[in-house]
């Protein structure tokens, strides 16, 4: 099947259920924690593969025991790579169906807009991004719900877009495992992610596979307060033709979650670059889908649960 029709199916299936959600503000007694890792679906948007973020009690449809988390957000970019500078804005959906046989689906897909010719030829009007499905297994789960850990593995595709400056022509593929500790109103979270490179097409700067190390600490303030720190540290590989060496950054996401209503939730952040990249060639190779990688950015986002 096409990348295409295959992304769109997904898509339609996400939305043909009720939607949960995404942070629970039960009590401790009650607590449950959401599943690890790339389970519960953190770019951009309040979805995250944080492991800290509890769920609600499943409300399932027809029986089958699914729950479906989603959100849609906004951000706001300052790049800064080598001479190169500007402003980027995104706007970007995330989705996530848990189902009770311990496997997840995730999904995301985020457009891009610049008026700062330095960046792009097209400013006009928001291009497109890179489409990202990711599927997992909660594979282990032991303990009290208060001190409980988990370990969960996952693997997925980015789909190559052609004719969009901020979307790669590469189709990556991804693999992960990503683990959580609760510690009663505290949870930290660690994670190895490794995306396996693609051909780029013609006049698109290639890299080698691109490693991802993430680290994320949790805080239940309140019944409608939580804050969410997640530390990312990125590898992108030398590749022959293309980039000359490794290139390394680092990024810093604190986030404050509130619980506006039972049906809205909001997230308001920011992606924080600890180490700036030098290698200007690098925005060739169109690593827009990499949270942090250009810049310094904020980003707010809605949850709405049905």
């Amino acid at each position: 099947m096409p990348a295409k029709q295959l992304f769109k199916t997904l898509i339609l299936l996400l939305f043909s259920f009720n939607a949960v959600a995404l942070v629970d503000y039960t009590e401790t007694e009650t607590f449950e924690p959401q599943s690890s890792g790339a389970s519960a679906v953190s770019k951009k948007a309040p979805v995250s593969r944080s492991t800290i973020k509890p769920k609600r009690q499943s409300r399932s449809r027809g029986g089958l025991g699914l729950q479906l988390n989603s959100g849609i957000s906004y951000g706001s970019q300052d790049v800064e790579v080598g001479s190169r500078s500007g402003k980027v804005d995104s706007i970007g959906f995330e989705a996530q169906i848990q189902t009770r046989y311990n496997v997840f689906l995730s999904t995301s897909y985020s457009q891009y807009k610049s008026s700062d010719q330095d960046l792009v030829n097209d400013s006009t009007s928001y291009q497109k991004g890179n489409p990202e499905v990711i599927i997992g297994f909660n594979w282990l789960q032991f303990g009290k719900p208060q001190e409980m850990a988990t370990i969960d593995l996952y693997g997925g595709l980015v789909f190559g877009q052609n004719g969009s400056e901020f979307a790669t022509t590469r189709s990556d593929q991804i693999v992960g495992v990503s683990t959580a500790k609760r510690f009663h109103q505290l949870a930290l979270g660690l994670g190895y992610e490794m995306r396996i490179s693609g051909d780029a097409d013609p006049g698109e700067l290639q890299v080698g596979n691109i490693s991802k190390l993430s680290a994320t600490l949790g805080w239940v303030v309140s019944n409608d307060i939580r804050f969410l720190v997640e530390g990312h540290s990125y590898n992108v590989g030398n590749i022959e033709g293309g980039l000359q060496e490794d290139t390394k950054f680092s990024v810093l996401k604190p986030q404050l979650q509130l619980k506006l209503s039972p049906l809205i939730d909001l997230a308001l952040g920011a992606n924080l670059r600890t180490r700036r990249i030098k290698e200007e060639a690098l925005t060739e190779a169109r690593l827009w889908n990499l949270e942090g990688a250009y810049g310094t950015g904020l980003f707010a986002g809605l949850s709405i649960n049905i």
